[in-house]
């Protein structure tokens, strides 16, 4: 079997699972309210700031700060809060595919 068959097989399963097709309806609401977008861009932005200052060694108690600050407005918007889950979720079905092929690639 030609592995690109496979991959697109499985690419087709994975847009169609239940997870993804709840984070695309989620990603659109989000995006249709300009607000929730940039209180969303906003704190990714953060977040990676956050970790090359950690991964650098810098003194990160400000950004933590604010990240506290942000997730605790994150918590309180619900349609934030569903969305932020939903990318949690396929975040981690995503670093579940990664590790599996780590896998394969070390036995």
């Amino acid at each position: 079997m030609n592995i690109y068959n496979s991959i697109l097989t499985f690419s087709n399963d994975f847009k169609n699972c239940d997870e993804v097709k709840e984070f695309k309806k989620l990603k659109k609401k989000i995006d249709e309210n300009p607000e929730n977008k940039k209180i969303i861009d906003d704190f990714h932005k953060k977040l990676y700031d956050y970790q090359i200052a950690k991964q650098n060694g810098e003194d990160v108690v400000e950004k933590e700060k604010q990240l506290n600050d942000l997730n605790a407005i994150l918590i309180s918007n619900s349609e934030i809060s569903e969305y932020m889950a939903a990318e949690v979720r396929i975040s981690t079905i995503m670093n579940d595919i990664v590790k599996m092929l780590e896998e394969t690639i070390a036995e």
